[in-house]
């Protein structure tokens, strides 16, 4: 079986809520036919009777009843996925990895990175700082940034967010990480 169209799924369960299809049509600015094109092309996908008409009015059918029982959170799993999928359309969530040397990232980097993580706080920053000699020696050290802080300051180099020496004076929004082997 494939999968259900969502818009003759919407469409289905308006005309059940309504009790009509020139309402469901009107309501979503089609036509008559184009509503009970959409509701027979459901019910022939799921191979059985979904509404119910009973005079002028349309009701589900017992088939129809069960699947209104799960309509409403298709819809809601949609639209939460739908929302997930948005924030990353919009560029605010996401992964940023530098690599710098040791200067600019104590004297260039905090402004733009405070910037950065003030108006993008879902982005993971991580920033790499270390010689171009020793690029992958011990002396590289790599931080993961969180809240708008940016580079540890050379004196601050073996501070860690967890270390609770003086918390109330430092600043502790970055946190080590061991280098890759």
């Amino acid at each position: 079986m494939s999968a259900l169209n969502l818009d003759y799924l919407k469409t289905f369960a308006l005309v059940t809520e309504l009790g009509s299809f020139s309402a469901a049509a009107e309501r979503l600015g089609l036509t008559q036919p184009a509503i009970s094109l959409q509701v027979r092309a459901l019910e022939k996908q799921l191979g059985v009777r979904l509404v119910e008409r009973v005079g002028r009015t349309a009701r589900p059918s017992a088939a129809g009843e069960e699947l209104l029982a799960h309509a409403g959170r298709i819809e809601a799993a949609t639209s939460q996925a739908i929302e997930a999928v948005a924030r990353h359309a919009k560029g605010v969530l996401g992964r940023v990895r530098l690599g710098t040397g040791a200067t600019p990232c104590a004297f260039l980097l905090p402004p733009l990175l405070a910037d950065l993580k003030r108006r993008f706080p879902d982005l993971d920053i991580t920033v790499t700082t270390g010689n171009s000699a020793a690029s992958s020696g011990p002396s590289m050290k790599t931080c993961s940034i969180s809240g708008w802080s940016p580079c540890p300051s050379p004196a601050a180099s073996s501070m860690s967010r967890r270390s609770s020496t003086n918390a109330s004076s430092q600043s502790r929004l970055w946190e080590p990480i061991s280098p890759r082997a």
